[in-house]
């Protein structure tokens, strides 16, 4: 982590992060995100993060976004085309199910322009949230819908992003 380390979990902070990549590349983060073209058919990426909580997360990928809408959720879908786009589809359904699920008991979270998922390699991180952005290992996505990893994550929209100690 490259951020400033003063007041880590307790510290507060909205953020803009802005990146130029090339056209085969994406960039994801907490925010809401704007492109626009860049020279040398390059793009340049920004991200908001309107709402003070911890927004650090920067990952840049060659995979492209399979877009959902369930219930009105709105989600990303950064996966590699190993994996069956069938089951991509469960993901974004019960990813859905279970965001509908906690705003109905804990409220709204605040807006991120949707959730956002993004494989990693095998041997990274199992798994990882910040605001509306959410890691997941390849080991962890496995060959069904790991439901209680996918609780976990997106139940830290809720805690950890808007609830954290005043102190540690």
């Amino acid at each position: 982590e490259w951020f400033p380390m003063a007041g880590y979990n307790t510290g507060r902070f909205t953020a803009t992060i802005s990146a130029t990549l090339p056209a085969s590349m994406s960039l994801v983060s907490s925010g809401t995100a704007t492109t626009t073209p860049a020279p040398n058919g390059e793009v340049t990426y920004t991200f908001q993060q309107e709402h003070a909580s911890f927004p650090g997360t920067v990952i840049v990928t060659p995979l492209a976004a399979q877009k959902f809408t369930d219930s009105g959720v709105n989600t990303s879908f950064y996966f590699s085309p190993d994996i069956p786009a069938d089951l991509t589809g469960k993901y974004a359904a019960a990813a859905a199910d279970i965001y509908t699920f906690l705003t109905n008991t804990l409220g709204t979270p605040p807006d991120t322009g949707g959730l956002k998922f993004v494989e990693l390699p095998a041997d990274a991180l199992p798994s990882f949230a910040s605001p509306g952005l959410i890691v997941l290992s390849r080991t962890s996505i496995g060959s069904s819908v790991n439901t209680n990893l996918l609780v976990d994550e997106i139940a830290q929209q809720w805690f950890g992003v808007m609830l954290s100690p005043a102190t540690l």
